[in-house]
């Protein structure tokens, strides 16, 4: 009888190790359909934020992206596991992607995000790295407390920063075409 219980025992932490195994596996693979907070996110002005892309409608975001982990109204879905949200215009077509959060630095968002630019640009980016790489941008808006937003209205980015460092990264795709 003690050698059925030990038995039983055993079976049931082979089945738990085996379970969660194969859980963390699909995870990290994406297996899901959902982009996961590891897949590098490539930022390109005027094309697309990773997987999404300017126009594209919100069944095609959720498509790519798996279903979304909030919704602000009904033209905006938040993924937060991937640090930013998708705001959509009135033709129902992707208009905007917010990366990181407008209000912190240190926060779950801007932690989960793991975009760049293909020059390295993105949360945690110098000012300095940031005019080097774009020069001189078209709008510079100064805030409170050591914040400060440069516009690159061509290109249709805006990087805020706190103390000179990058926290919010806006990608806006109604920007004008060079």
């Amino acid at each position: 009888m003690k050698s059925r219980t030990i038995l039983e025992v055993v079976a049931i932490a082979a089945t738990i190790v085996i379970v969660t195994t194969s859980c963390s596996d699909s995870a990290k693979s994406g297996s899901s359909g959902q982009v996961n907070s590891n897949t590098p996110i490539a930022i390109e002005p005027g094309v697309g934020v990773g997987k999404v892309r300017a126009g594209m409608s919100m069944d095609e975001v959720i498509a790519q992206l798996g279903k979304p982990d909030g919704e602000s109204g009904s033209r905006h879905l938040e993924y937060r596991r991937l640090g930013f949200a998708v705001g959509f215009g009135r033709d129902g077509g992707v208009n905007v992607v917010m990366c990181g959060n407008s209000s912190g630095v240190n926060d779950s968002l801007a932690k989960a995000f793991t975009g760049s630019t293909k020059d390295g640009l993105g949360l945690g980016s110098s000012r300095a790295d940031v005019v080097k790489v774009y020069g001189a941008p078209s709008g510079v808006e100064k805030g409170p407390a050591g914040r400060e937003s440069l516009k690159y209205g061509p290109l249709g980015l805006t990087f805020s920063l706190l103390d000179g460092k990058v926290y919010h990264l806006v990608v806006d795709f109604r920007a004008p075409k060079l």
